[in-house]
């Protein structure tokens, strides 16, 4: 009769045996799925990125145009759901969002370096009505156009 400890290690060495012949496969098997990934849908994801980075290079570029949803779709050749869920996952925002916010930046940045009027300001960064900017700017800010100015005089 085999010994207990010869039973035991021939049992260990099956088991390691296993083992290793499931990580192997395992890993041949991740490999080929990366590289498969690789050749197919990253370059598509790759595609859409830089089409959103272009949509957000387009929008900031002349802020006081206003721009629909539909319209960036269609200049871009990207899909409306596409954009936004590729806008929203690279940028935090939804597009409205984020030029809503980028436009209060810019009017921050003009109230703080020059002395132009509010309502010219408010111009500047695609609003025409000064006091949806001045609502627009509290929320963000949290102070109104006015009041951001003074603290920094």
């Amino acid at each position: 009769f085999p010994s207990l400890f010869s039973l035991f290690y021939r049992f260990l060495f099956l088991f390691l045996l296993v083992f290793i012949f499931v990580a192997f496969h395992l890993l041949v098997f991740y490999f080929i799925s990366l590289f498969y990934c690789s050749i197919f849908q990253v370059t598509i994801y790759r595609s859409q990125v830089e089409k959103v980075k272009s949509i957000e290079k387009f929008i900031t570029e002349d802020i006081e145009k206003h721009y629909t949803l539909d319209f960036l779709a269609k200049r871009f050749d990207i899909s409306l759901t596409s954009m936004k869920n590729c806008f929203k996952a690279i940028y935090g925002n939804s597009i409205y969002s984020y030029i809503r916010v980028y436009r209060i930046n810019q009017a921050a940045i003009m109230l703080r370096h020059t002395k132009k009027s509010i309502a010219f300001i408010a111009g500047d960064v695609g609003y025409e009505s000064p006091s949806k900017f001045s609502v627009a700017f509290k929320d963000i800010m949290g102070k109104t156009p006015l009041e951001y100015r003074k603290s920094f005089l």
